[in-house]
């Protein structure tokens, strides 16, 4: 499975320990300040970053890759560790909206300065909160990267083994959001792709609410 993986950003004043310039060998660990979560940040043998999620000791994401495709190729091959900022973060902040008037904004962090073989930069910020973790790429501003185009992004979530899947199955286009969750067999590289044509009426598919007569057909891989 792949997804861009774009994270919140804070909001509000910050109360930050940092403790600059630390460095590493070829991995790192950042845990939640219940000591419960973490997230985990290693070199694999070819240089690449690699990322992964425990919870209390327990894999939840197996070591997954960390890609940022440019239009010259992907960044962050060859990598080494340059140096590591931490800091821990105890803060509340009040939204606009929402079923809480206080939010709760607690984590352990650590900025991750990487140099590629080509010599490009690139930080990766790993957090660990007591309900979750986050993972984010920054390119910095810096010559070599100068003009880049970002190609893709296939950042993956990799599982330790085969679940079953609960799906969420309306039946039809038209319901409310109440319906039953099917669960499905477990499925290890399968994608579920989402095409859009016009050939609803031509081949009976039935078409989605939009003023056009476009649908949604989606197609699993054998």
């Amino acid at each position: 499975m792949r997804l861009g993986l774009l994270l919140a950003a804070m909001v509000g004043a910050l109360v930050a320990v940092p403790a600059s310039g630390e460095s590493v060998a070829r991995s790192l660990v950042v845990r939640s300040p219940d000591g419960h979560n973490a997230i985990s940040l290693t070199l694999d043998k070819d240089g690449r970053p690699t990322y992964s999620i425990s919870r209390n000791g327990d894999e939840v994401i197996a070591p997954s890759p960390v890609v940022l495709s440019l239009d010259s190729g992907p960044l962050g091959d060859g990598s080494s560790f340059g140096s590591v900022d931490r800091r821990s973060v105890n803060d509340s902040w009040r939204p606009v909206v929402g079923k809480a008037s206080l939010v709760q904004d607690h984590f352990e962090e650590a900025v991750v300065h990487l140099v590629d073989a080509q010599q490009r930069r690139l930080d990766l910020v790993l957090r660990a909160y007591d309900d979750g973790v986050a993972l984010r790429m920054i390119v910095p501003v810096q010559p070599k990267t100068d003009g880049a185009v970002i190609a893709g992004e296939e950042t993956g979530f990799h599982f330790p083994r085969n679940y079953d899947c609960w799906g969420f199955n309306p039946g039809r286009f038209g319901t409310s959001t109440k319906a039953s969750s099917t669960r499905s067999k477990p499925v290890t590289s399968a994608t579920i792709i989402s095409t859009t044509c016009r050939c609803c009426a031509r081949q009976g598919r039935r078409r989605s609410s939009s003023p056009s007569p476009t649908c949604s057909t989606i197609r699993r891989p054998i």
